[in-house]
């Protein structure tokens, strides 16, 4: 059960809609590329951030603010298009990466994740994946993936390799 929620919305349309939906809520107008110092409070026991990731140039700043406001094995749920080795060659096979990562839209994904490589994110930041869900259409060829991490106590001074 949910005993209190916050969100962070960095569009003028997503925090006007967050406020309507859940007038109780606290809502704070800024993003992962903020200060996470704009939010006061610290300790939360969940952090979620569903299909958000593949949109950020610094995917890092997204786990280094969840890092910095969770508690100590605080949980980080974190979804991303699934990108594994069956599914990127059955791609390959039908010739359907211009149709899959169609460059002629504004927005969009930027980055492309695996299990592997967003494990490795977490891991560089401190969180340990503790469960990995495949979603949507057949095994290995899922549309998504669900990475539950829970954060390392004592690893808020991570510093990022993350090229």
């Amino acid at each position: 059960m949910v005993s209190e929620f916050r969100r962070s919305c960095t569009s003028d349309d997503g925090y006007r809609l967050a406020t309507q939906i859940a007038p109780l809520a606290k809502v704070y107008h800024l993003g992962v590329y903020d200060a996470p110092e704009a939010i006061a409070e610290t300790g939360f026991d969940t952090a979620i951030g569903i299909e958000v990731v593949e949109h950020l140039y610094r995917p890092d700043a997204l786990i280094r603010f969840a890092a910095n406001k969770l508690a100590d094995n605080g949980i980080l749920i974190l979804s991303s298009p699934y990108h594994g080795w069956l599914k990127n060659n059955l791609i390959c096979v039908l010739d359907q990466w211009d149709r899959h990562h169609n460059s002629l839209t504004n927005g969009g994904h930027i980055k492309f994740f695996s299990k592997a490589t967003l494990s490795r994110l977490l891991d560089i930041h401190g969180f340990a994946v503790v469960e990995f869900i495949g979603v949507g259409r057949v095994r290995w060829l899922w549309k998504s993936m669900i990475l539950v991490a829970r954060k390392i106590p004592m690893a808020m001074g991570t510093q990022s390799t993350y090229p």
